[in-house]
């Protein structure tokens, strides 16, 4: 079922709100640059990226991000906001383009991203209770929860021995979420490639921090193509994450983009992310 509309829902009704509280910055006009699951982002004339919020959650996760960003220091551009609160949030534009996925990145490439992995993912982001204690359990609910409604949405549509095999996925999860003391880091929550920007062949920057938060940093692996596993990256990710529950998330993925379609009821996104499901088990 779609959701109520929320927030600012037209291009106009951000232009008069950004008028109304960014009168001292000259913005300009703007134009729809992409639209996801939570926000829509606009570009102005003036250079700047306006994210607008979807839904409330959208909006809680955005002023988390608007506040924590200035805190980190880390080794590549993220999004500079010039407000840290608001309905919306406006930074300048990094250069750059959407890593490709079908490019075969060099060693200073994936060492620069293991670099920015490492910042990110330091212990001292978060309490000592946080990282060890309510973490990963809080991380461990949340599949489970998954898994509850992909069991109620998803089961429906799959084959007997498709339904036994994610059952099996879901439970070698929980099994290395439950059985292998790991601590939970601050991590982006929606790393991919679509988030990595490349300028001049190097890594740019990294944008769309919405899903950040307290988790199991192999998370931010699963979004990176196996491709990039490599050299210093390689390392990282055998380090953090001996076990491989970067590949269980990797492979989980695709119910998500079921979920989301039947959500919405876009058939077609549906019948794709089941194909690639399929594909990937």
């Amino acid at each position: 079922m779609k959701q109520e509309l929320w927030g600012l829902r037209t291009m106009s009704m951000v232009e008069h709100y950004i008028n109304n509280m960014f009168g001292d910055i000259f913005i300009g006009k703007i134009h729809l640059l992409a639209e996801g699951w939570d926000y829509w982002s606009y570009l102005s004339e003036s250079n700047y990226v306006i994210r607008v919020p979807k839904n409330p959650r959208a909006q809680t996760h955005l002023q988390f991000e608007m506040a924590k960003l200035p805190l980190l220091t880390l080794p590549l551009t993220v999004p500079r906001y010039i407000r840290t609160f608001g309905r919306v949030g406006i930074y300048p534009v990094i250069p750059g383009e959407s890593a490709d996925l079908g490019r075969i990145p060099g060693d200073d490439m994936v060492a620069r991203l293991a670099q920015f992995l490492e910042a990110l993912h330091r212990e001292t982001h978060l309490s000592p209770q946080t990282r060890t204690i309510r973490g990963p359990k809080r991380w461990l609910k949340r599949f489970r929860r998954l898994h509850d409604e992909v069991a109620d949405k998803v089961y429906p549509l799959l084959r007997v021995k498709e339904q036994r095999r994610c059952r099996q996925r879901f439970q070698d999860l929980f099994h290395a979420l439950d059985s292998v003391p790991w601590s939970c880091t601050l991590i982006h929550g929606d790393l991919s490639l679509e988030h990595i920007l490349i300028d001049q062949g190097e890594i740019a920057g990294v944008i769309d921090f919405g899903d950040m938060s307290a988790g199991d940093p192999a998370y931010d692996l699963s979004g990176i193509s196996p491709r990039w596993e490599k050299g210093r990256l390689e390392d990282y990710a055998t380090r953090l994450d001996p076990w491989g529950r970067r590949h269980l998330y990797r492979w989980a993925a695709p119910l998500h983009d079921i979920l989301y379609g039947l959500d919405e009821g876009n058939v077609e996104s549906v019948e794709q992310a089941l194909e690639k499901f399929r594909k990937g088990s």
